[in-house]
């Protein structure tokens, strides 16, 4: 498996391209504002996306989906047919209609074509469901002001929540505080787990780097080693690469789980 981190910004940022990743060239974790950019920036074909996963449906996240949306539609003329994949929690498909109606208008042809081309799945905690190239998925609830949905990606068939964490090779939080459900996939069989970490040490919807480093000792998990790799992103600004005993990713970063 394959992660490359297309950008890393959280909603309060100084000009960081915003949170986003690539899993095996295929699946795009998130759609921040400048998703488009971050994407040309990389050399990422469009055309190459089959599966788009949204954790919750905060701007950060969701708000470039249309410019993403339209873009692919024309990466793939060759190719009318196609279908996109996309996935996230409850409420994704309204938002997203309602997006594309505010970013071009409602008569549109691409908003028939989100309806003809978008096979959107509305997913929620527990469920098990398989993805592209043999993987599964896997979503746990995180604690943040709207539905959100964490991810763990897994190479192997799982019926349960539970058997996905023992075989998880990737981990994706999203935003979050504190809550059990964030010690859950922390003790998970990941080897690769990619946190948020833009928070204060008064923040009340995120976590901090300390803040995340010691709820994994306190699960205990002892950070990253030759075989896990315990990671921040969702960042407010540049950061050291190594901040409390954490690796916090920048764009570019491509990390591959054997």
């Amino acid at each position: 498996m394959r992660v490359r981190i297309l950008g890393n910004g959280g909603f309060k940022n100084q000009g960081l391209p915003g949170n986003a990743m690539l899993v095996n060239g295929r699946l795009l974790l998130e759609t921040p504002p400048d998703i488009i950019r971050s994407l040309g920036e990389q050399g990422v074909s469009l055309a190459d996306i089959e599966a788009v996963w949204i954790s919750h449906v905060h701007g950060d996240h969701c708000f470039g989906f249309p410019f993403f949306f339209f873009n692919w539609l024309l990466a793939q003329r060759s190719r009318p047919e196609r279908k996109l994949t996309v996935m996230g929690p409850q409420g994704l498909r309204e938002r997203l209609r309602l997006l594309l109606e505010l970013a071009i208008s409602p008569t549109s042809q691409y908003i028939q074509a989100f309806e003809h081309n978008v096979v959107l799945r509305e997913v929620a905690e527990g469920e098990c469901v398989p993805l592209l190239d043999g993987m599964w998925a896997g979503f746990v609830s995180t604690d943040h002001p709207v539905p959100t949905l964490a991810i763990m990606l897994s190479e192997q068939m799982a019926e349960t929540l539970d058997e996905l964490s023992r075989h998880a090779r990737f981990v994706y939080s999203s935003d979050t505080r504190y809550s059990e459900r964030l010690e859950y996939l922390l003790r998970s069989a990941a080897d690769l787990v990619l946190c948020d970490v833009n928070g204060s040490g008064n923040d009340d919807m995120h976590l901090s780097a300390e803040g995340l480093v010691e709820l994994a000792h306190r699960a205990g998990v002892q950070g990253s080693g030759a075989h896990r790799i315990l990671a921040g992103t969702h960042l407010s600004e540049a950061s050291a690469r190594i901040r409390a005993g954490l690796v916090l990713v920048r764009s570019g970063d491509e990390f591959l789980i054997q």
